[in-house]
Formats: structure tokens, sequence, C-alpha cells
């Protein structure tokens, strides 16, 4: 795909508008998420397992969903955001907050889809409102703020995550 913004100031702009948009998105995040830190924090857990050379929990958390086979338990979803939370974990332990992290890739998602609206179209007023409807317009707020605290929604931020990369560094 063709450059559609050559030239310095155009990249000035991008990068500017990139980290404008990521701490406006976190702000509104962290300040309109639904509670702080979440107990459904399995992608902690399993981080923290990985870290200990295992794919599975020693014990059962009741309130969080498992699969116990042969004495162990397994996290359900797939495991990208614990792999992503693993340096966090090592440093925080079990006390890192996973909705937190949720709200930080969930406005890193807001600057991305950016980058993608804005490799497709010249129309800054294009690429506005399609960034502030993604970013505040759709159910993506609620996955990044209080979806945090549920288990499959990190790995609903971190999915779009990677194919806005895909599409806007192909």
């Amino acid at each position: 795909m063709e450059n559609l913004h050559p030239g310095n100031d155009g990249r000035r702009f991008t990068v500017i508008a990139f980290f404008l948009i990521f701490a406006i998105s976190f702000a509104v995040y962290y300040l309109t998420n639904e509670g702080g830190p979440t107990a459904y924090n399995n992608f902690v857990h399993l981080a923290d397992a990985f870290l200990h050379g295992r794919l599975y929990l020693l014990k059962d958390i009741t309130w969080i969903e498992l699969a116990a086979y042969k004495g162990k338990y397994y996290i359900i979803p797939p495991p990208m955001p614990a792999i992503l939370i693993l340096p966090f974990v090592a440093i925080f332990g079990l006390s890192f907050n996973q909705t937190l992290a949720s709200i930080v890739l969930g406005s890193l998602n807001v600057s991305l889809a950016f980058l993608t609206v804005r490799s497709l179209t010249k129309s800054l007023s294009v690429q506005f409102w399609t960034t502030l409807m993604f970013g505040f317009g759709t159910i993506h707020w609620w996955v990044a703020t209080a979806g945090g605290g549920v288990d499959v929604f990190p790995s609903d931020s971190g999915h779009f995550s990677f194919s806005s990369n895909l599409l806007y560094f192909k």
C-alpha cells in the first residue's frame, strides 16, 4: 500500500497523534473502570505458572473457570495475554493488576485503529471520527475496562492489537 502521508510532517503528526490518542484513551478507560483489579485474574495465575515451568495451576481456584485433568488445573482461554504480562508478573507476582494491563492494551488498540484508518484515507475527519467511534462508541471500551475483569476479554484486546499491526505494517 502506498504511503498516503509522505514527508516528515506527516510522520511527526502521526507519532504525536498516536501518543495523544493513547494518553486520552488511557485516561478515559482508567477513570471509567468499574471497580479496580479483578478477582478473575486467570492470566496472572497462568503467567505465574509459566514462570515456574508449568502449563497448569497447582490448585483449584473456585472463582476462575478451569479445566481439571489428573489433579492439574488448566486455564481455558488462549494464553497470549499471559505471555504479554509475563514480565510484569515476574516483577510483581500474583498481585499484578490484570485489569490495568487490559486498559493499557485497550488504549493501545485505539491508537492502532487510528494508524490503520490513517493508512486507508487522507481525510483527517474520517481518521478522527472513525478512531473516536472505535475507542468510545463500540464494545471495545467495555472490553478494555470492565471486561478486563472477565477471563476472555484480555484475549480479545490482544487479538485486536495483533490484527491491527498486521493490517498497518504489512
